[in-house]
């Protein structure tokens, strides 16, 4: 009973993605904790234990009766993981500054102009599922704008530059994504759902969506794949070009307004559709940006940034739920469709001696990123300020060392190696916190001894 308290404690703390600050939706100033002690272990215990299950399972050159998942390539997942650690520590730094609005902003809508006075204990159950339907139907929408606008597009593209589909895949986040989506949520607010209540929601939602990126799960049974969304529903998601099964968690609105596709031929074949070949997440956060800059220019910038990507016809025909899913054809896993990016080495496999540094060298660095994190609220503004730049410039530095590329290479690794026990010592020490104090305490005695 301890351990499923535990479990049950666990999992929410694990999976939020909002600065910490944002979680804090009340009027005191005491912001709850973003990462636990107990949501970091058990977060990668579930990527360790579907890694095992991989190599337990695979059968080599696609033997045996059926192909399975391919392998985690470890350059790919520490990328996925330092994007990840990027996009909070960057989220975190604008929310410092008081430049991230996201739950203020809904907090601001739902204080000062919200139409409906909704009590959340009057009726539990239905105040319960408006807001869960609620929710994810504003993510389809927000989600499918991401993918049929340039603008939207830019954020989110760092997402779907993964080509390994696993559960580290949905660690891989654009910095500017949050910026974007929120604003879609804001007519729960004007509605008079309770910021509290939103919050809870959108943790549950983006709980959810973590589990379907995997490659071990086929369809869903029971019925399931008709109104969930699924491994299998959202893999198709990932795969070029990608424009389709825009759900969180309900597929029903792909379904309802025609972009759902089945996945009727399993594949090996994720990321973008022109492969972008790096790991440097700078580049990876703005290519399609500057892709943009060969678009035709349009009347103003405006119009140039809403400029679609993506054409489809609006499509709302509840008919269409009744719709059969396609049933599962072949399996073609075993021959990929292309040569994955493994960095600038190419195809060929690490020495257990590299593997094993590059591994704790990417540990160490998420270890302390994740510290600064969980320490953000107890730190000195200034302290903060520092050591978010120091961590997002050790995680650029990993994702450089896993390119691999010589002319960049060893700079990467001589600098990882300077910023990583920087940053240790940023966070053990606290610099400005400790003169900030010190100085305080010498005015203090001074004015005690003029007295």
């Amino acid at each position: 009973m301890n351990a499923l308290r535990w479990l049950t404690s666990a999992l929410p703390k694990m999976f939020y993605l909002v600065p910490p600050s944002a979680l804090a939706l009340d009027d005191t100033d005491e912001a709850p904790r973003w990462l636990t002690e107990e949501g970091v272990p058990l977060f990668f215990l579930l990527m360790i234990f579907e890694w095992l299950w991989i190599r337990a399972t695979r059968r080599p050159n696609g033997g045996g009766s059926r192909p399975i998942a391919p392998y985690y390539r470890m350059p790919e997942t520490l990328v996925s993981i330092m994007l990840g650690a990027i996009q909070h520590l960057s989220m975190l730094l604008l929310d410092v500054l008081n430049l991230f609005a996201t739950v203020s902003a809904y907090r601001y809508v739902y204080t000062h102009y919200r139409l409906l006075e909704l009590d959340p204990k009057a009726r539990v159950l239905l105040y319960y599922v408006a807001l869960l339907f609620g929710k994810d139907l504003l993510y389809y929408a927000a989600h499918r704008f991401m993918h049929e606008y340039h603008v939207g597009w830019i954020s989110h593209s760092v997402h779907h530059s993964g080509e390994d589909y696993n559960l580290g895949t949905g660690l891989r986040q654009g910095v500017l994504q949050p910026l974007v989506t929120k604003a879609f949520y804001l007519p729960l607010a004007l509605l008079g759902f309770h910021p509290h209540a939103f919050s809870a929601h959108a943790q549950l939602n983006t709980l959810y969506q973590f589990w379907i990126h995997t490659d071990l799960i086929d369809r869903l049974p029971f019925g399931l794949e008709y109104i969930f969304n699924s491994p299998s529903s959202h893999r198709m998601h990932h795969r070029p070009p990608a424009h389709c099964n825009y759900a969180g968690l309900l597929i029903i609105w792909d379904r309802m307004f025609g972009t759902y596709k089945a996945e009727v031929t399993r594949r090996d074949h994720y990321g973008h559709a022109r492969q972008l070949n790096t790991f440097d997440p700078l580049v990876l956060n703005t290519q399609h940006l500057a892709r943009m800059r060969n678009t035709p220019t349009r009347r103003s910038l405006c119009a140039w940034l809403l400029a679609r990507r993506v054409r489809r016809n609006c499509v709302c025909a509840p008919r269409l739920l009744c719709r059969s899913i396609p049933a599962s054809g072949k399996d073609e896993r075993a021959t990929p469709r292309r040569t994955k990016w493994n960095g600038a080495g190419g195809a060929q496999p690490l020495s257990h001696l590299a593997a094993a540094g590059l591994l704790l060298f990417g540990a160490a660095a998420v270890t302390f990123s994740f510290a600064a994190l969980v320490k953000a609220p107890s730190l000195h503004p200034a302290d903060l300020y520092i050591a978010v730049a120091v961590a997002i410039a050790l995680c650029h530095a990993v994702c450089l060392v896993c390119d691999f590329r010589a002319e960049v290479w060893d700079r990467a690794l001589l600098s990882g190696l300077v910023l990583l026990p920087t940053l240790a010592a940023l966070l053990a020490a606290q610099p400005v916190a400790t003169w900030a104090n010190g100085r305080a305490t010498h005015l203090a005695v001074r004015n005690f001894s003029a007295a």
